[in-house]
């Protein structure tokens, strides 16, 4: 059983996620950063039995970092394998999707390229618009946390991959731009 698990996620997730995880195991130190400048505070200390738990992170892992790790880190995002990059359920519903979810993945140096170790996937409703399927989407993604926390609370060794593979290219901000030019329906207007 890993000595800490370090969470890497937003402000408004960490208590939730902190209590699923103690709930299971209270013997288990959780560190949490929701941000870079605190992940990069952090990632000073000492890394020997600590598990990183990424959840809806927009913060990269660098490969230093990742090489301090002895128990391999894992990344749950909303998203399904053949949607990698950004901004996943804007291209689902560009393209019709009828499958989507989420995916847990080994954290790598690049984006959505580490194993598969699970999926969350949901048939996509009609006429769902972007931001119900990421709501859906993010739901999924909490339930495959509950998945993939089990886990490691419980085993220091890999998790089995799922045998899916990332499926199609990588979508940067440049690919998001662009579909946004040909689809304006897309465009999500934050409160302000």
């Amino acid at each position: 059983m890993p000595r800490k698990i370090f969470l890497l996620t937003g402000k408004r997730e960490v208590p939730f996620l902190e209590q699923f995880i103690l709930a299971r195991q209270p013997a288990i130190e959780v560190i949490s950063a929701t941000n870079r400048n605190e992940f990069q505070s952090i990632i000073l200390n000492d890394l020997n039995d600590t598990r990183l738990l990424c959840f809806c992170s927009g913060v990269l892992v660098p490969k230093a970092v990742l090489n301090r790790l002895n128990l391999e880190p894992y990344n749950i995002h909303p998203g399904s394998p053949n949607y990698p990059g950004i901004c996943p359920e804007a291209f689902a519903v560009a393209n019709g999707a009828k499958k989507f979810g989420a995916t847990a993945h080994v954290i790598t140096e690049k984006i959505d390229e580490g194993e598969i170790v699970a999926t969350n996937s949901f048939s996509v409703p009609k006429n769902t618009d972007r931001l119900a399927l990421a709501s859906l989407a993010y739901n999924a993604a909490v339930e495959l946390f509950a998945t993939v926390a089990s886990f490691v609370i419980e085993n220091d060794g890999k998790m089995p991959r799922s045998g899916e593979k990332w499926q199609g290219n990588t979508n940067r901000q440049a690919d998001y731009y662009t579909l946004l030019k040909e689809h304006p329906e897309l465009i999500v207007e934050h409160p302000k």
